[in-house]
């Protein structure tokens, strides 16, 4: 169950494209970052929306370096993405959190932060940060899972998934 997991939130991670715009150097900012991203939700469009996340190219660039990734198959594994499925993978991050969002009647534009929590996974070297964002729009909450990678000197959003009303 934890390797499928693994593998999910890898995809999600490979699966990631464009250029990224935001990196974080702490894990407890990536609470704040991801906020940010669903603030904006309501307006922002689907390329908008994955130029936020890892980029192919910086994918690549983790995948390659045998310090940051020590294990062949992991760099494999990570390597193996493409520009297009990265692409499709937030869209349809971007449409889900979308559709969720409408159907639990969420004003992206209102809602505040809780908390966020998060740990640090280090598989073949590489080294993730797995994290649930929790909100509140109205009286409701609301939690998002988050991963990241380390691309040697800061945290790359990989993936936003899973909302839920808690």
């Amino acid at each position: 169950m934890k390797q499928t997991l693994f593998f999910f939130l890898l995809t999600a991670v490979i699966l990631t494209g464009c250029k990224s715009k935001e990196k974080v150097s702490e894990p407890k900012d990536i609470g704040p970052q991801v906020m940010d991203i669903l603030e904006e939700m309501k307006d922002v469009t689907r390329p908008e929306f994955a130029e936020r996340f890892i980029s192919w190219n910086t994918l690549q660039e983790i995948a390659s370096d045998k310090k940051l990734v020590t294990d062949e198959e992991q760099r494999r594994s990570m390597r193996r993405a493409t520009k297009k499925e990265m692409k499709v993978r937030y869209n349809f991050m971007h449409m889900r959190l979308k559709s969720k969002g409408k159907r639990y009647g969420i004003n992206w534009t209102d809602i505040k932060f809780i908390d966020f929590t998060h740990e640090i996974e280090e598989r073949g070297g590489a080294k993730f940060c797995y994290g649930l964002l929790t909100f509140k729009f109205r009286s409701s909450k609301y939690s998002v899972r988050t991963s990241s990678v380390y691309d040697g000197s800061d945290y790359v959003l990989a993936s936003v998934t899973d909302l839920r009303e808690m």
